[in-house]
């Protein structure tokens, strides 16, 4: 009896952790909302895209961690079984594509501008196996100078968590 008594209070208290670990969902995330929210504008994304150049050019992608979606909102976000592992594909994949555009980034290449995609259109809950709502961006691109010469690189997908934007398929 005594025993049973200890176990309730140590599974409220690793309840309560585990809650608290958990990132809040944002009002724009709401798995309730019978309509999608108002598109999130791009906010800061340009400032995120240039830093993601910057790192591209270092051939850094820790520079660019914080425009690549984060990991414990991933893991509420997908309704799959093992979130985890997923994100660390994508992350993986996200490391490989910044050093393949390092490699074939010409010289003194210097960033232009990031054009922020309409493609893409808000994903219900239980698309794409995901347990949460978002806004989807497809195809937006980094625009760049080598010489006189502009060039171009795709970002291909753009998810919102909250008013933010995030990167999980940089190629």
């Amino acid at each position: 009896m005594r025993r049973a008594l200890l176990a309730i209070p140590l599974a409220l208290l690793a309840a309560s952790v585990a809650a608290q670990e958990r990132p809040a969902v944002p009002s724009e995330n709401d798995p309730r909302a019978t309509e999608p929210p108002p598109r999130p504008p791009a906010g800061d994304t340009p400032e995120r895209a240039a830093r993601l150049f910057e790192a591209i050019v270092r051939d850094d992608p820790n520079h660019a961690r914080e425009f690549f979606f984060p990991r414990e909102p991933f893991l509420i976000l997908k309704g799959i079984a093992d979130p985890g592992r997923y994100w660390d594909v994508l992350w993986r994949h996200y490391e490989r594509d910044i050093h393949e555009l390092h490699a074939s980034l010409p010289e003194g290449a210097t960033f232009d501008r990031f054009v922020m995609s309409r493609r893409g259109g808000w994903v219900e809950r239980r698309q794409e196996a995901n347990a949460l709502p978002y806004w989807a961006c497809r195809h937006s691109w980094i625009y760049y100078r080598a010489g006189e010469r502009e060039q171009r690189f795709e970002i291909r997908t753009l998810i919102n968590w909250g008013p933010r934007w995030y990167v999980t398929h940089l190629r």
